[in-house]
Parts: structure tokens; C-alpha cells; sequence
């Protein structure tokens, strides 16, 4: 029989908070320009551009306009963690025949490590194993995906580790 009153009082408790937030957060004005950053009720809006533009649009800051597919397109290793995939013609054209994505991958995965030691053995293990066809540890699960077959094939034909 108790529940009635625990439940009135929940209504009674929601009732006033919608109101302590009416009070505390006055609805946005009907004129306020649009495309703006406005600050409503504490919480910062995210700036939309306007309809037909994206986020390359001239007025949003030089910082943010495309920043994602630059961050995504200049992930490279450095000249010394490069030079054993460059020493490889087996590890060259498997990394050339790879997706897009797996390469990102990979090479997150050597300028991940910590320590300068570690991302040189992970660089030499990325060249030996993809010289000899095969996936970076972190990339071996699930099925193969069809392309390293053909990503092996090109290895194979460019070096002289065949692939295991």
C-alpha cells in the first residue's frame, strides 16, 4: 500500500525540478542569430554550419576545417622506422597492396609503443611479417580478409620471402 506514496512523492519531486530548471534556464530568444555558439542553461551548444555547408565552410576556424582527414591522411612513420620496410621489396609491395585502414593500423600500432626500442622492433617485425605476407599481431584475429591473399601474392612476387 505504500507504493501510492512513494509515487506521489516522485511525481511530486519531478514536478520540481522541471520547474527549478524553468527558473534556472529561460527559454532561447526566438531572434538569436543562427550558426552561433550559444550558452544555454551552463551547457555549451555545438556550432552548426549553416544548411549546404560543411565544416570546410570559410566561417568556421582555420584550426577545424579538415582536421580529421588531415590527422587521418599524414599518419606516416618516421624515416628511421621506414627504412626496413624500404630495405624490403616484399614488405613494399604488401604494404602497397593493403588497405588504406589496415596501414593506419599498422603504423598506429609502431608509434604507439612507449619506448623508442620497442617501436624499432615493431617496425622490423611489421616489414618481416609483411614480407612474408602475414597480418601484424594486433590485426590477427577473425577471418583473413581477402586482400592479404592478394597483398601475399604481390609480396611474393616482389621478394624472396614466400609467405607462410
Amino acid at each position: 500500500m505504500g507504493s501510492g506514496r512513494a509515487r506521489g512523492a516522485v511525481l511530486r519531486l519531478d514536478r520540481l525540478l522541471v520547474a527549478a530548471h524553468r527558473r534556472r534556464c529561460p527559454p532561447p530568444a526566438l531572434d538569436a542569430p543562427q550558426g552561433d555558439i550559444q550558452l544555454v542553461c551552463g551547457e555549451r551548444r555545438a556550432r552548426r554550419a549553416p544548411a549546404g555547408q560543411g565544416a570546410d565552410a570559410p566561417g568556421w576556424p582555420r584550426r577545424l576545417r579538415g582536421a580529421a582527414r588531415r590527422q587521418d591522411r599524414d599518419l606516416q612513420l618516421p624515416p628511421e622506422l621506414q627504412q626496413p620496410i624500404d630495405e624490403s621489396p616484399a614488405a613494399a609491395a604488401f604494404l602497397a597492396e593493403a588497405t588504406a585502414s589496415y596501414r593506419k593500423a599498422a603504423v598506429s600500432w609502431v608509434l604507439s609503443a612507449k619506448r623508442a626500442a620497442t617501436r624499432e622492433q615493431r617496425a622490423r617485425q611489421l616489414a618481416d611479417d609483411s614480407a612474408a605476407g602475414r597480418l601484424i599481431p594486433p590485426q590477427r584475429y577473425g577471418e583473413t580478409p581477402k586482400w592479404v591473399e592478394r597483398a601475399a601474392a604481390a609480396a611474393q612476387a616482389a621478394g624472396s620471402d614466400p609467405p607462410r
